[in-house]
C-alpha cells in the first residue's frame, strides 16, 4: 500500500512540474522565407505563394 502511495505522489508531482514547463511557453521562434519589410516593430515575411507571415516585434 506505501509503494503504491509513494508511486501516486511521484507521477502527481511529474505531471504538475511537467504542465508547468508547457504552461511557460516559447518566447523565440524561427520563420523561413524571403524579408520584404522591417522597422522597429514588426517583420514581413514571404512564404510560400502570395502568403505573407507578419510579426509584431518589441523594439527591445
Amino acid at each position: 500500500m506505501k509503494t503504491k502511495t509513494a508511486f501516486s505522489l511521484i507521477a502527481a508531482a511529474n505531471l504538475i512540474f511537467c504542465s508547468a514547463g508547457f504552461a511557460a511557453g516559447a518566447k523565440t521562434h524561427e520563420v523561413t522565407g524571403t524579408v520584404l519589410e522591417t522597422t522597429p516593430t514588426k517583420i514581413v515575411v514571404q512564404k510560400e505563394g502570395n502568403h505573407h507571415l507578419r510579426d509584431e516585434r518589441d523594439e527591445d
